[in-house]
């Protein structure tokens, strides 16, 4: 059985989707070899979703697929990026920093930690201001990530259909 123009067209679509939610899921595992990979990913979707772009034909159900990807990526990059900044500013101005400046003064008159001790640094900061952060980063970089998951979810629905996006410039 030999696959179609548009079953192959399709499926291609269907791989960059996949390629993208895989990317995006292998952020949220605690590991940082599987976080770099995922990040390459990301970057290689990026490439050939701009690739797959230019290689299409004019009114293509891939062109529009790839146009929405691509501004898909933008849009999310600039919402987590103004959420992240946010987040940041927030968690200066209302976190518990004496721990890490406990640390900073024992540098700066000469005891410098251990790495187990800078660990332990980390781990205490991040006790005490677990719930801070926990609340800021679902306010501030949640809706870029829910806004993330509706396109993509909808996009591919509509590939899955063989569908186009109806305005591929509309943002939401």
């Amino acid at each position: 059985m030999t696959m179609t123009k548009k079953d192959k067209e399709r499926k291609n679509i269907m791989h960059i989707y996949a390629a993208l939610a895989a990317a995006l899921t292998m952020q949220v595992i605690p590991s940082i070899e599987i976080q770099l990979f995922g990040a390459c990913l990301f970057m290689g979707v990026l490439i050939g979703a701009y690739i797959f772009r230019a290689r299409s034909e004019a009114e293509s159900l891939c062109k529009n697929h790839m146009i929405y990807i691509i501004r898909t990526i933008w849009i999310w990059s600039l919402f987590f990026s103004i959420g992240a900044a946010i987040a940041t500013l927030w968690i200066v101005r209302s976190g518990d920093h004496s721990i890490i400046q406990t640390a900073v003064n024992q540098v700066m008159s000469g005891i410098v930690p251990s790495e187990e001790g800078m660990m332990d640094i980390l781990y205490s900061y991040l006790r005490a201001n677990f719930s801070l952060i926990a609340t800021v980063c679902t306010l501030t970089i949640g809706p870029g990530m829910v806004y993330l998951i509706y396109r993509l979810s909808k996009g591919l629905s509509r590939a899955h259909k063989g569908h186009r996006i109806g305005d591929v410039t509309k943002w939401f």
